[in-house]
């Protein structure tokens, strides 16, 4: 089954990747994603950790991201991702499109989003954001 998290602090989003992101999946997350871009988010981190498969429909869902992320002149971070994101980024030099940190933290630091720090490692913080959690479908059960 496949999961979308957003969690929004000020102007950064989160969003939490679990499962498969592929074929009907994407079409609710990139309406998520486009409410947020025309709204206050400037940054955007995808949290890949818990990530199963991505297809190309998934892919060129997190282009469209950090291409209509730029051209507002913000940024996409990918966080944690599994090691065939990581060779798909590679082996399609993307790396320039989509930078990947090791660790959401990593990701987070790379924007130079102080405020986050705390929530970012589990602890409570003055901006804790607010989440929504979205069962995108699409997924196998």
């Amino acid at each position: 089954m496949f999961e979308a998290e957003f969690e929004d602090h000020e102007h950064l989003t989160v969003l939490t990747l679990s499962g498969d992101f592929a074929g009907g999946a994407v079409d609710g997350v990139r309406k998520n994603l486009a409410e947020r871009l025309d709204g206050q988010t400037r940054d955007f981190v995808v949290d890949a950790s818990h990530l199963g498969r991505i297809d190309s429909a998934g892919l060129e869902a997190l282009l469209w991201l950090e291409e209509s992320a730029a051209q507002r002149l913000a940024q996409v971070r990918v966080a944690g991702p599994n090691p065939d994101l990581e060779a798909v980024v590679a082996v399609t030099r993307l790396q320039d499109r989509l930078p990947v940190a090791p660790s959401l933290m990593q990701a987070i630091d790379s924007l130079g989003v102080d405020v986050l720090r705390t929530a970012a490692a589990g602890e409570p913080s003055a901006d804790a954001g607010t989440a929504s959690r979205a069962d995108q479908g699409g997924g196998d059960p």
